[in-house]
């Protein structure tokens, strides 16, 4: 990149960096029952997690109104939702008016008392490290699927998509696997990790034993929100059960390019036994 190219950036991470403390300055003049923040990988479950949290604030199954995908409030007033707000984006300098808006927004729900904060494809590293994030968060939620699922529902979600954003949004690469990576090597201290896998099944007793952690206790799950995609591979309106998580990964085909990466010694600590199983039966057609 030529030197005005770099001076450019620099300039719009700086432009970037004024609104992200202006929001960071709004949400800390209100006063709010509860702060929290949602963290995760796209197709990790993070939208259904969050209307979930939606649900078990409001005490009653409470459908978020979305303006454009990009916040939401939810039937009273009270849970405001901003999504994919981009504090340690490495994207930021990009996002300045998207950070304008949801400042904007906050301002017009002064009656608001919970606030459910998404940050997607940022890891919890970058998270903790961001000058941007809110000092009050009452908690941060680290929502996890298998990394085989979590690829699955990318590569799935990418068959009916044409070239463009969306590519752009879930690419399925060695950056995200490096992200994936690090976001395991993290130290987990002071972050909820929740299994979306595990929080599937309604019967295992962990979604009542996560909101016990949150201080909450009404466990409904919302219909899929349109703008976290759905599922990719059902096309159905409801969250799939546990036992079809399972094994998506079985699903879908495996570029060749995707498999020598995933093979290679610098992932495999991302994988499970059963996850290397079949890549292995991929690799060797058996």
């Amino acid at each position: 990149m030529s030197v005005q190219g770099q001076l450019r950036h620099r300039v719009l991470r700086l432009r970037a960096g004024v609104e992200a403390r202006r929001l960071r300055s709004a949400i800390a003049e209100r006063r709010w029952d509860s702060v929290v923040v949602v963290a995760g990988l796209r197709r990790a479950g993070n939208h259904a997690v969050i209307g979930w949290l939606a649900n078990a604030f409001e005490g009653e199954e409470s459908t978020i109104s979305y303006e454009r995908n990009w916040f939401g409030v939810s039937r009273t007033g009270t849970t405001i939702h901003l999504n994919d707000v981009p504090f340690s984006s490495p994207h930021l300098r990009w996002k300045r008016d998207e950070l304008r808006r949801h400042r904007a927004f906050l301002g017009t729900h002064p009656g608001s008392t919970r606030l459910i904060l998404s940050l997607e494809e940022q890891t919890r590293g970058e998270i903790d490290r961001s000058p941007f994030v809110p000092e009050r968060l009452d908690a941060r939620v680290h929502v996890r699927r298998s990394t085989l699922n979590l690829l699955a529902s990318r590569l799935a979600l990418l068959a009916g998509e044409p070239v463009g954003y969306t590519q752009q949004l879930v690419a399925v690469d060695d950056a995200l696997l490096d992200r994936i990576a690090a976001d395991l090597s993290t130290p987990r201290e002071g972050w909820i990790e929740l299994d979306f896998d595990r929080w599937s099944d309604a019967d295992s007793g962990y979604r009542t034993a996560i909101l016990e952690r949150l201080g909450l206790s009404f466990d409904s799950v919302p219909p899929v929100a349109p703008h976290g995609g759905g599922s990719s591979f059902t096309g159905m309106t409801g969250p799939p059960e546990a036992t079809d998580l399972v094994a998506r990964w079985r699903e879908v085909a495996w570029p060749e390019h995707l498999l020598d990466l995933l093979a290679s010694d610098r992932y495999r600590r991302i994988l499970t036994e059963v996850e290397l199983d079949h890549l292995r039966e991929l690799r060797t057609g058996s």
